[in-house]
């Protein structure tokens, strides 16, 4: 192949990453408004609409059968964090005034979009170029999150609005570092999924260990960090108590459960130790179940493989992580990215519920920013640039997770 033929190529290949992104977005649009129009599982809405009226509980059975709220006192509560509620309260506003078919499902493309756009921002950083940056925004769109991001359903949405913040806080973090921000961030994370709040940890530590600042200057900043944050969660405390008179009490211990499995799950302790083996299982090690042609011979048939609605690994929802295992971590920044991954693992790990029915591991995704921006991060330290083997590999990843997605409904049933 000759010079002048071999450079339009190679010129086409770099808007690659963006043509694929652009189409996985497309079909997350329509796969998205063709789901909602079905107006299932509007937990978050139903529940921003109780709270313009001045109520904590549902006004109306979100789900036509109570699965999965609380049932206390006479009334049904959501036991997810509120935050995600009160962020569709204007929509809630805008549609009872208007009187339009809304609902959930626009607040989920939004996330969906702005989360794509905080991934390219964040990369580019991180000092990489922009090509590199629209494959690193279609590495992320390629794991667990597109399944989450094409359901328009409560459930899912908790795990993109933590998403979000959480890349959003890395932007502020390696762009103004507003400490505030940072702080208010982590708190409306914490208002969504507890243990994706935890994750604070990353900055105050990285803070408070800065050499390179007085001691004065040090606290004044993680005071600046912490307000915001601990007011927050003083009103999520708050929150349960006005739900269900414990502070701590979001009310999981009693929520209704359709699937009998998560209710025996539940009888061995809402966290227990007894099930790290089986979330780390899922976590690191579970993978797609084979489709046989019967119950008998184990002979395999088309599509030969489907998801496994328990979970599967990050690794095969993400398989670029496996580069996380060829870094020496030898920065402090890094050091302290994984023990607040760890911190944020840990009451996930040892809670009941593994996330059925789901794609991947989804309760991951309360850490995959922070992961995500941890492989960009050491990745740049010892390169200039994506190699091409990576670019294969995220490639290789937008493929399978389509197959997969594909092949859902082969899955095996509860």
């Amino acid at each position: 192949m000759t010079a002048g033929t071999f450079m339009p190529w190679r010129s086409a290949t770099q808007y690659l990453p963006a043509v694929l992104g652009g189409a996985l977005l497309f079909m997350i649009v329509l796969l998205d408004v063709e789901l909602s129009s079905s107006g299932g599982a509007q937990q978050y809405y139903h529940l921003a609409e109780a709270f313009w009226h001045g109520k904590l509980y549902f006004l109306s059975d979100p789900f036509n059968n109570w699965s999965d709220t609380v049932a206390w006192a006479g009334r049904y509560y959501w036991p997810l964090g509120p935050f995600p509620a009160v962020l569709l309260m204007p929509l809630v506003a805008v549609v009872n005034f208007v009187h339009l078919p809304l609902n959930q499902g626009e607040l989920h493309l939004c996330l969906v979009g702005v989360t794509y756009y905080l991934v390219f921002r964040l990369a580019r950083l991180t000092g990489f170029a922009k090509v590199d940056s629209w494959w690193l925004s279609l590495a992320l769109l390629s794991s667990a999150y597109l399944y989450v991001a094409i359901m328009p359903i409560s459930y899912f949405m908790a795990h993109l609005v933590v998403v979000a913040l959480w890349f959003a806080a890395l932007v502020e973090y390696l762009g103004r570092k507003r400490y505030w921000l940072l702080g208010l961030l982590c708190g409306l994370a914490l208002a969504t999924r507890v243990p994706a709040g935890f994750g604070i940890l990353f900055f105050l530590l990285d803070l408070l260990l800065d050499q390179a600042t007085t001691l004065k200057l040090r606290l004044h900043r993680a005071l600046e960090l912490m307000a915001p944050f601990v007011a927050l969660g003083l009103l999520l405390l708050l929150y349960n108590y006005a739900r269900f008179g414990g502070l701590v009490e979001q009310g999981y211990t009693y929520q209704i459960h359709m699937v009998e499995a998560a209710r025996r799950a539940r009888d061995y302790g809402l966290f227990s130790l007894i099930h790290l083996p089986g979330n780390l299982y899922y976590l690191l090690l579970s993978v797609p179940t084979p489709v046989f042609r019967d119950g008998l011979s184990h002979v395999l048939k088309f599509p030969f493989i489907a998801p496994n609605p328990w979970g599967m690994s990050i690794f095969v929802t993400s398989p670029y992580l496996v580069y996380l295992f060829g870094f020496k971590y030898r920065s402090l920044t890094s050091r302290l990215a994984l023990v607040s991954v760890a911190v944020m693992l840990l009451p996930i790990l040892l809670y009941y519920g593994i996330g059925f029915w789901q794609f991947g591991y989804r309760y991951a995704l309360d850490v995959m920013p922070l992961l995500f921006w941890l492989l960009m991060r050491e990745y740049r330290l010892q390169h200039p640039g994506l190699s091409r083997g990576f670019r294969w590999l995220i490639l290789f990843s937008v493929i399978l997770n389509l197959y997969l997605l594909a092949t859902y409904d082969y899955a095996i049933p509860i």
